[in-house]
């Protein structure tokens, strides 16, 4: 056995190596998104719109269009790469909702 350091060895030494990462985005960060809250993602959905409303959060989200009311579910890694901005919460009570 050599005595240098490697990355992979048991030892108590600590490794300082530098971990090359994709521009922009970061191992292990999470965007965080609440129900309820309103985004534009990069493409349109069929029916022309680019707003959807996030129904269900976790590692699957829900998504509302806001143009036609279609509901879809998509893993959280695709919504994160294709939402463009958020739009804030959705003030306005759904139509038909109980008071």
């Amino acid at each position: 056995m050599s005595n240098q350091s490697s990355p992979f060895s048991l030892t108590n030494e600590p490794f300082f190596g530098i971990i090359a990462l994709p521009e922009g985005r970061k191992r292990g960060v999470t965007m965080f998104f609440e129900c309820g809250e309103r985004v534009e993602m990069k493409k349109t959905h069929p029916c022309g719109s680019k707003q959807w409303e996030i129904l269900r959060v976790g590692a699957d989200f829900r998504l509302k269009c806001l143009g036609c009311g279609h509901q879809v579910m998509i893993p959280r890694s695709k919504f994160e790469k294709n939402v463009v901005k958020r739009l804030g919460k959705g003030g306005t009570p759904a139509a038909g909702a109980a008071q």
